[in-house]
């Protein structure tokens, strides 16, 4: 078996991956059952370890003979499969293990803009829009394998204990500075050839014989009827965004009647409504199923190497809000990661009071949604609305102090996401352990859920 600290290519024939993708899309192996790929219709099933680069300002890339990934043109790109990638610069994919996260980094900040889990696709639109000029702007998409917005929630700035990470795992990087900074050090640790975790995010890739095919003959009609409408679906949101944003302007000069919210704080408004409408991600902690990242080779590299003396390793990724398991997710105002801001924005004083106003013009918003003065009927905002509860948390504040901020200790305490952090190193509950309060993320943050159904 190949390093699985290094990235690799199998060539593959539907058969061999049938039923994986059966397990994922019951309907896009029933689309390509149809067509019936023969053997000459190969794939490729793609290997990228933790951190790697999928896509890299909208180019594709693949991995080479070396164990590298590198764009189309590298001479260590297998020449089969590099010629049979040509026509496009980003393959289409189908995620059949692991996750991804596309991103956009504007001067060093990463914002994360989708979390691909198992059974995700990406490079459908591009390669299906089939025009001469597009609007799609390539240069500023990235995709990373594993999540890319992945930190810990304690802190890990201890310059000692960071000594241990360092010198076990012949670390580069220098202790991180903010939670972005995280990633970096992780990937290190989880390529080093000291870890022991195997991990890869899988994906199969479509060549352009499959693309061509899809695209010109007709015996493969289904499948491209079934892309197309995965596409529709898939861009529903995006389609109707200029009537969202037409609706938000009318929005909060509707609400200028009640108040005047700062345009920055509007704006954190509008992000919260489009997490609680599950369109854009929020975090979530990252468990032991290891998707989001080789989570339980990094717990156990934090808890021997770096030894913090206070806190078990909690981390955090992407996670989408969701109904069927109701886990909360939570977006922090240390670290917001807004796609869209005003073009200027005053310096905030005080980022409790932000909070607060915050707070205040959130639930206006879905106060007058819900009484019909704003119009999202039918709508998934409607449904953040009726459904989505927000819990703001600092942790500069007293139970009686600041309403409706609470304090980040009643937090750790209200969510059994967190339950491992009240755990004493004998297995016992103690509810007096000292607590990451002053966690960079949830010092300040954001719990989005929903309401707890009740039986009637």
């Amino acid at each position: 078996m190949p390093n699985s600290h290094k990235a690799w290519t199998e060539t593959v024939t539907w058969e061999q991956v049938r039923a994986q993708v059966m397990a994922l899309n019951p309907e896009l192996a029933a689309a390509i059952d149809k067509v019936s790929p023969s053997k000459e219709d190969v794939l490729y099933l793609m290997h990228y370890p933790f951190g790697a680069k999928i896509v890299d300002s909208g180019i594709g890339f693949i991995p080479t003979n070396d164990g590298r990934v590198a764009p189309l043109g590298d001479p260590q790109i297998p020449s089969a499969i590099a010629q049979n990638l040509q026509r496009r610069f980003l393959p289409v994919s189908f995620i059949l293990d692991k996750s991804a996260e596309i991103f956009f980094n504007v001067n060093n900040n990463v914002i994360p803009v989708n979390y691909l889990e198992r059974g995700s696709f990406f490079g459908l639109w591009e390669a299906l829009d089939t025009t001469s000029q597009s609007y799609y702007i390539k240069d500023i998409w990235n995709i990373s394998a594993g999540a890319r917005s992945l930190f810990l929630v304690p802190k890990t700035t201890d310059a000692s204990s960071y000594m241990g990470l360092r010198s076990f795992y012949k670390l580069r990087s220098k202790s991180p500075k903010n939670n972005y900074g995280h990633w970096e050090t992780f990937v290190e640790i989880a390529n080093s050839p000291s870890f022991a975790q195997a991990w890869t995010t899988d994906i199969l890739v479509f060549p352009d014989t499959w693309l061509d095919k899809i695209m010109t003959v007709d015996s493969w009609l289904p499948l491209k009827a079934y892309c197309l409408e995965y596409c529709w679906k898939q861009s529903q949101c995006w389609r109707n965004k200029v009537s969202f944003d037409f609706v938000w302007k009318l929005s909060t000069e509707l609400m200028g009647g009640h108040l005047k919210p700062n345009p920055y704080h509007a704006s954190l408004v509008k992000h919260l409504s489009l997490i609680g409408a599950s369109v854009l991600p929020g975090f979530a902690v990252a468990n032991d199923n290891n998707q989001a990242a080789p989570i339980t080779g990094l717990k156990q590299a934090y808890t021997t190497h770096y030894k913090s003396k206070d806190y078990i390793p909690i981390f955090m990724a992407p996670k989408y809000l969701s109904a069927e398991d109701n886990i909360p997710v939570y977006f922090s105002f240390q670290s917001p990661g807004l796609l869209e801001s005003p073009p200027y924005t005053r310096k905030i004083p005080s980022i409790r009071n932000a909070m607060l106003e915050v707070s205040y013009v959130t639930e206006t918003f879905r106060l007058e949604i819900l009484e019909g003065n704003i119009k999202l009927k039918g709508t998934p905002v409607e449904t953040f609305a009726n459904h989505v509860v927000c819990e703001f948390y600092h942790n500069d504040v007293s139970s009686d102090s600041h309403h409706p901020l609470q304090p980040t200790r009643q937090l750790f305490l209200n969510d059994n996401q967190f339950a491992p952090l009240l755990v004493d190193k004998t297995g016992e509950i103690n509810h007096l352990k000292s607590l990451p309060e002053s966690s960079p993320f949830l010092g300040c943050c954001v719990k989005l859920s929903f309401k707890e159904r009740r039986d009637d």
